[in-house]
């Protein structure tokens, strides 16, 4: 066998053991996607103030639904449907709900995806008046803290007074 017969042999089994090698390296240089979070996050909710009224109009933030998913908005302790967003690629949106009249208290606002069935919900305050501080009155106004303030005052001064008049007649 001539030299030239064993170095283009050699070249031909050199060419058929890199050949794959080289389609090996190719593939694998080829970007890689992160695969999503497994198990998804969990969806959330959000309201932009805590000061709803019957009648009135809030807006309504939500993530972690399915991209183009449609969710449905009910109101929750008497089941009242709401209306219906959909969610952007990122399975996130935002749209703006009323409150129907005849409703005020504590209520939960349930989101609902139509088709991965994921659940998402928000406790909500519905103030019966109409336009006053969301803040329930849970104590005496201003003036009438003023009024029980002086009174005690001037009770403490009278005790103060008969015990210094008491020490005089004594000593």
């Amino acid at each position: 066998m001539s030299v030239r017969h064993s170095v283009s042999r050699s070249v031909s089994i050199l060419a058929a053991v890199a050949g794959p090698l080289t389609a090996l390296v190719v593939a694998s240089a080829a970007p890689v996607r992160a695969a999503p979070p497994y198990p998804p996050p969990p969806p959330g909710v959000t309201v932009n103030t805590t000061a709803i009224t019957p009648g009135g109009a809030f807006v309504l933030s939500f993530s972690g639904f399915g991209p183009g998913e449609s969710v449905s908005i009910d109101l929750h302790s008497v089941t009242v449907h709401l209306g219906t967003a959909t969610a952007g690629s990122d399975g996130s949106g935002s749209t703006s709900v009323t409150i129907p009249a005849g409703f005020s208290g504590s209520h939960e606002i349930v989101l609902t995806g139509a088709v991965s069935g994921r659940v998402a919900a928000v406790e909500i305050e519905i103030s019966a008046g109409g336009g006053g501080s969301s803040l329930p009155n849970t104590g005496l106004a201003g003036r009438s803290f003023g009024l029980v303030a002086g009174a005690l005052i001037v009770a403490g001064l009278v005790f103060l007074g008969a015990s210094r008049a008491r020490r005089r007649r004594a000593g």
